[in-house]
C-alpha cells in the first residue's frame, strides 16, 4: 500500500476518485490531475502538460493500481473507479504536511491550561474563587471539546478524498 501511496500522481488520482460516485472518465482523472500538479485550472492547461500526465498515468500509474486491486478500468468505456478493496486505504490516507500541528504538544498545551485554571480555581481571589465548582469543571470540558474540535478540523482537511484540491 506505501508503495501505491508514496507518488504524488496516484495519491492524487485517489483523491479524485475518492470524490466521485461513478466510475469516471480517464480524461476527465488525467486533466483534473494534471490541473493540480501544475496548479493550473482544467481548462488552462497545455496539451504538453496533459500529454505528460497521459502517458505516465495510462502506463505506470493506473496499471498498478489495477493490478493492486485499488482501482479497475473499463478499456472499452474509458473509465476507471475505485474498487472495494480502496476502502482499506483509508487507514492510510492522512497526509500530514510540513507545517502541521504538533499534536502531543498541542494536547499538553490543552493539559497545561487545565491545569492553570483548575489552579486558579483553588487560589483564594476574590470573585474568582467564590466561582461554583460545576462552572470550573464546565470550562475544564469546554477547552477539551474545542481541542477535539480543531483536531478533527485538522485531520479532516488533511485527508484524501475529501472535496477540494488534495493535500500537498
Amino acid at each position: 500500500m506505501f508503495d501505491i501511496l508514496q507518488n504524488r500522481r496516484r495519491r492524487y488520482a485517489l483523491h479524485y476518485l475518492k470524490q466521485q460516485e461513478t466510475p469516471v472518465r480517464i480524461r476527465a482523472l488525467v486533466e483534473q490531475v494534471a490541473s493540480w500538479e501544475y496548479d493550473t485550472p482544467v481548462r488552462e492547461l497545455a496539451r504538453k502538460e496533459r500529454h505528460r500526465v497521459y502517458v505516465s498515468m495510462t502506463q505506470t500509474h493506473l496499471p498498478k493500481m489495477v493490478d493492486a486491486d485499488i482501482v479497475s478500468t473499463d478499456e472499452d468505456a474509458g473509465t476507471v473507479r475505485l474498487t472495494e478493496q480502496a476502502a482499506n486505504l483509508d487507514v492510510y490516507l492522512e497526509v500530514v504536511p510540513e507545517n502541521d500541528i504538533d499534536w502531543p504538544q498541542f494536547y499538553a498545551g490543552v493539559a497545561l491550561l487545565n491545569v492553570g485554571l483548575l489552579s486558579v480555581a483553588t487560589l483564594n481571589v476574590p470573585v474568582i474563587s467564590q466561582a461554583p465548582d460545576d462552572l470550573w469543571m464546565l470550562a475544564v470540558t469546554l477547552v477539551f471539546l474545542f481541542a477535539a474540535l480543531v483536531h478533527n478540523w485538522f485531520q479532516r482537511r488533511n485527508q484524501l478524498g475529501t472535496g477540494g484540491p488534495p493535500p500537498r
